[in-house]
């Protein structure tokens, strides 16, 4: 994570630098992304960009986190009340918010892709940490309607929370690769709801 020097800099010129490092994340792609040039386009030393982060592995893993930070802000009426709503109405809104965000931001979406597909040198423990805060969560919310009879005691907690946690991580990729214009807003929405009544169903 970035050093308090990063955080005391006016918010405007760590936009400046965050906005640049984002374009070439995005443009070059982790491997090739160059600090030079973020530093030459945000116009600050090469020796100042390294009094805010360690390294190009610091910078990249703080834009990946104001990414998670900034999606869960953006579903935060998902998570209002989940208790009050029905799991699969919960499901419903949890990736079609997930999908209008990387819709609204493309960039932050190819960054997020390929950051999956790195090295776990790379995106080992804060894929860990996210997977298994998301795996928490939601076990524990199943458990809860479980328990109330919203859903069936057969089912098991821990399977159906990873299931929720690759679809909620993947899915909004793959829709917005498919379905990038708004136009087909109504196709992609039809989708996410016939893929959620094949998991309230079954395939029987």
């Amino acid at each position: 994570m970035p050093h308090a020097t990063f955080f005391n800099l006016p918010e405007a010129k760590r936009e400046l630098i965050v906005n640049h490092a984002v374009e070439e994340f995005y443009q070059a792609g982790y491997e090739k992304a160059s600090i030079s040039k973020i530093v030459e386009r945000s116009k600050i030393a090469k020796g100042s960009f390294y009094q805010y982060f360690e390294n190009k592995d610091d910078l990249y893993l703080y834009l990946i986190e104001r990414i998670h930070r900034q999606k869960r802000e953006a579903a935060a009426l998902v998570y209002q009340d989940p208790e009050g709503t029905d799991f699969v109405e919960f499901l419903r809104r949890l990736f079609l918010s997930g999908i209008s965000f990387f819709l609204e931001h493309p960039k932050y979406a190819a960054i997020a892709n390929e950051f999956m597909t790195l090295p776990k040198e790379v995106n080992g423990t804060f894929l860990s940490a996210g997977l298994n805060e998301s795996h928490r969560y939601l076990a524990e919310l199943i458990e809860r309607k479980k328990a109330r009879g919203e859903i069936g005691s057969g089912i098991d907690s821990d399977t159906l929370a990873r299931m929720t946690t690759f679809f909620s991580m993947h899915f909004a990729d793959f829709f917005m690769k498919h379905y990038a214009s708004g136009a087909e807003e109504d196709r992609y929405v039809r989708e996410v709801d016939h893929m959620l009544r094949i998991i309230e169903r079954g395939i029987r």
